[in-house]
């Protein structure tokens, strides 16, 4: 094909199939994770999608077609289309397992959008419908961390999919035991962000565990540069001397 005719499919494919090349495929995928009907209290599993399907209309042109899907998702994103919205994005997942953007930002949607808007919609009050709030998190965390486990399958070791794993645990689930050892397996990898033994301890003194996190912050801060603020070395020397003083005066309080 020449560069000329290129040019032009590649034009209508932007200006046309953004919407239209993409709906036969939705409508595959739904009626394969959903029968002939959507229903709003169910959520479609990763696993009924695959990349045969997708690869086998696409061929090579893995990377664009899932751009276009992920274009026509934000269509369904901004209606609040929750089936649409998540069918789309592991479509464009499936498609184009390289690319971390869907990945952490399918995740994302899932994890903090989805749950906002069904709140928003029902008019349900963190206060006045604490049961509701969380099981909604729950429900919409549980998928989000699917996706996110397999993104890790596609990005072994990838930091950013692993922080927002650790993050869903301890803001959307309140897992604070599991977000926990989240980040410490995150600090124990190589070249890992020193941010991620800084929450391992802070998330050790909200469990009660003052004495493990002091001994951690002991164990790690040798090891941190001098010459790095990522590091916040001097940071981590004034909260080692605050856990001392904490420790300190919980002695004192038990003594009789």
């Amino acid at each position: 094909m020449s560069y000329r005719k290129w040019t032009i499919v590649v034009s209508l494919v932007g200006a046309l199939s953004i919407g239209a090349l993409t709906s036969g495929w939705q409508r595959l995928i739904f009626r394969s994770l959903h029968g002939d009907s959507l229903g709003t209290n169910s959520l479609p599993k990763s696993e009924s999608l695959g990349q045969g399907l997708s690869l086998a209309i696409l061929g090579g042109y893995r990377s664009i077609a899932a751009n276009l899907i992920w274009l026509d998702m934000n269509g369904s994103w901004e209606k609040q289309n929750i089936n649409e919205t998540l069918a789309k994005i592991e479509l464009a997942t499936a498609t184009d397992p390289r690319a971390l953007f869907f990945w952490l930002n399918g995740a994302r949607v899932v994890a903090n959008d989805m749950p906002a808007w069904v709140i928003a919609n029902q008019g349900l009050d963190q206060e006045k419908h604490p049961n509701t709030v969380k099981a909604l998190n729950l429900k919409f965390s549980e998928k989000a961390l699917e996706l996110i486990e397999n993104g890790l399958v596609a990005h072994p070791g990838n930091f950013e999919l692993m922080v927002d794993r650790a993050v869903i645990h301890w803001k959307k689930r309140e897992d604070l035991e599991e977000a926990a050892k989240s980040f410490l397996e995150i600090a124990t990898m190589p070249n890992s962000p020193y941010f991620a033994g800084r929450l391992y301890a802070e998330l050790l003194v909200e469990l009660g565990r003052t004495d493990d996190a002091l001994s951690y912050l002991k164990s790690i801060y040798s090891s941190l540069p001098d010459d790095d603020i990522q590091a916040m070395k001097p940071f981590v020397a004034e909260r080692i001397r605050q856990l001392e003083i904490k420790l300190e005066e919980q002695k004192v309080l038990v003594i009789p």
